[in-house]
């Protein structure tokens, strides 16, 4: 059993590092572990002065390769493309920059046994395998909860994400979230895809809450599906935007968009609510986690 597990919340700083702290997910993480008060937050990024000017005073930033030296009890790895079209570009690059951070991280707990690995995942890895061979973003993933699994002796938990919203979302991705938002701030019509979507978008508060209940119940080496109280269709969120601003939107035809995230199945959600073992009750449906981060990033002065 780890030291983190050992003890009471009350008796205890735990401690937390985070991988890629300048992505969506990973800053999203920072501040809601931060804001706890009973955890102390590292933050790894390539250039941790310029994340230390955007993240709270309360978290430590240092540069990622300085992995080696990290000693906290849970390692969260958040390095990704983060976007669609990035995800696009790289193409098969991103297979040995996964397996790079992934083992770099796998070498850490092999000498702390104690410590808990949390790898951000994807539902892809439940997707068959492409036609043509190169889905390179799912081969990545699957690759690395591959590897994980050979490691039983130690706690390292995949956690696969189907969606997820936060408010440091970047604004100019392709994601369906990102271009709803940035039309939204830009005061102009929407042009979205005519075809119907369900999709499940967890909110940081309830995936934090996951990673601390797999830190509170070792051993584990598994992978665990992500999910909200309830996914959401594309025209439930559209309305309510309708509702919320007064969103002006016009259906157009998918394929004249070249939206990537468009590809994905129309239903992209997990009903494996195995986390639920653990304790792990989200708050939020998608659709409440969506307006909830929205208006809070209209409080906040962000591009």
């Amino acid at each position: 059993m780890s030291y983190y597990a050992q003890h009471t919340l009350d008796t205890v700083v735990k401690s937390i590092a985070i991988i890629g702290g300048s992505g969506q997910i990973g800053r999203a993480l920072c501040e809601q572990f931060a804001d706890r008060g009973d955890w102390r937050v590292t933050a790894l990024a390539r250039d941790p002065n310029q994340l230390a000017e955007e993240l709270s005073p309360k978290v430590v930033t240092r540069f990622v390769g300085d992995l080696a030296e990290i000693q906290d009890d849970i390692l969260v790895n958040c390095i990704g493309a983060g976007d669609p079209e990035r995800v696009r570009a790289m193409g098969e690059s991103i297979i040995p920059l996964t397996e790079q951070y992934d083992q770099a991280i796998l070498d850490v707990v092999k000498n702390r046994r104690d410590a808990l690995y949390v790898f951000i995942s994807s539902g892809v890895v439940h997707s068959a395998p492409s036609e043509s061979g190169k889905d390179w973003y799912t081969a990545a993933k699957k690759q690395a909860e591959d590897r994980h699994r050979k490691y039983a002796d130690l706690h390292i938990v995949d956690l696969r994400l189907f969606g997820f919203v936060s408010p440091y979302i970047n604004l100019g991705g392709r994601y369906f979230l990102s271009e709803l938002f940035a039309a939204i701030r830009d005061g102009r019509e929407f042009l979205v895809g005519s075809n119907e979507m369900h999709r499940d978008y967890v909110h940081p508060e309830d995936l934090s809450n996951l990673i601390e209940l797999c830190g509170a119940n070792l051993p584990l080496n598994r992978g665990i599906d992500v999910y909200s109280k309830e996914p959401v269709s594309r025209q439930e969120v559209l309305d309510a935007f309708v509702e919320e601003c007064g969103l002006r939107y016009r259906a157009v035809d998918s394929i004249s968009l070249d939206n990537p995230a468009d590809r994905k199945a129309a239903h992209y959600f997990s009903t494996d609510q195995w986390a639920a073992n653990i304790g792990y009750a989200p708050n939020f449906s998608a659709k409440e986690a969506v307006i909830e981060v929205w208006r809070k990033m209209k409080t906040m002065s962000r591009p």
